[in-house]
């Protein structure tokens, strides 16, 4: 799909992850991969029609991913990650306060997911002090503006030198 564009090979990509996902035995090692896999083909799917019902299946499907990977896994960041961009993408159209306390939620999941002096650490810091932020225009829970200060600084000390 990715090199055709074709919305047929994005349709026919996404049957053949779900067949493999469906085939694939509860607790093998592989799963968790299936569904993060479905969960971006899905999201191109969502950003080509906009049908919310697309969004939900790839919000099913980072979900099924995430609950799927034993802890302490690395690729348990990445998936925090997209469900907090998934719920981003809701929110942007929804304005809803649901949406943005679980972008906050994942955010937090994926900071607490990442391990110390892993280079993804400064910008998950960066990401959550945004989604902080956003919840304190959006409600004013001065609480929030603090956390945003927190994990602000904590993105700026924790980046590499010369960054």
């Amino acid at each position: 799909f990715q090199g055709t564009k074709d919305w047929d090979d994005l349709h026919r990509a996404i049957k053949h992850l779900q067949a493999a996902a469906d085939a694939t035995q509860e607790g093998h090692l592989d799963l968790p991969a299936r569904y993060m896999g479905l969960g971006v083909f899905s999201n191109e799917l969502f950003l080509r029609t906009h049908n919310l019902e697309d969004h939900e299946t790839l919000l099913k499907n980072f979900q099924l991913s995430v609950a799927m990977t034993p802890l302490g896994h690395p690729a348990l960041t990445f998936g925090h990650q997209n469900l907090a961009v998934t719920h981003s993408i809701k929110y942007q159209r929804s304005q809803d306060v649901d949406d943005l306390d679980a972008i906050v939620r994942y955010c937090t999941a994926a900071v607490a997911a990442t391990s110390q002096g892993h280079f993804t650490l400064p910008s998950n810091f960066h990401t959550l002090a945004a989604s902080f932020t956003e919840r304190f225009r959006q409600l004013g829970i001065s609480q929030d503006m603090e956390n945003a200060l927190i994990y602000s600084i904590k993105a700026v000390t924790g980046a590499p030198k010369g960054h």
